[in-house]
């Protein structure tokens, strides 16, 4: 009798796990920052960001969460990005002076305040 090993099939590679949409991040996020759930909304902020770098709302979402939690440079970095990016949308400005407001950088909060008037906001 001619024994043989056996051999077990080999298992089909597994497939990595999809990538979250940016857009139901963006929505989780909401959801977490109306009920107060910062760290939450932080968290799919960064996942729908990690999917499309470039995601308006996720982006403005994080720069707002930023806010709340205190973490004012971290913000004015993701509002300079988004004012970069979207020069003549009013509200980018106007978040940007508020940020720049709270790390007490008055002249520069009243030029991004006067940069959102001058856009009609």
């Amino acid at each position: 009798m001619n024994a043989q090993a056996h051999v077990p099939a080999p298992h089909p590679p597994r497939a990595a796990a999809a990538a979250p949409e940016p857009a139901a991040c963006v929505a989780a996020a909401v959801a977490a920052f109306q009920a107060g759930d910062f760290g939450a909304a932080e968290v799919a902020c960064r996942r729908a960001l990690a999917a499309d770098s470039t995601h308006t709302d996720a982006s403005v979402l994080l720069g707002l969460v930023l806010h709340r939690l205190a973490r004012y440079a971290e913000a004015e970095t993701i509002f300079e990005e988004l004012a970069r990016r979207a020069p003549t949308e009013a509200s980018h400005w106007a978040n940007l002076g508020t940020i720049r407001r709270h790390l007490a950088r008055f002249d520069a909060a009243l030029r991004a305040y006067a940069r959102a008037a001058e856009l009609g906001a």
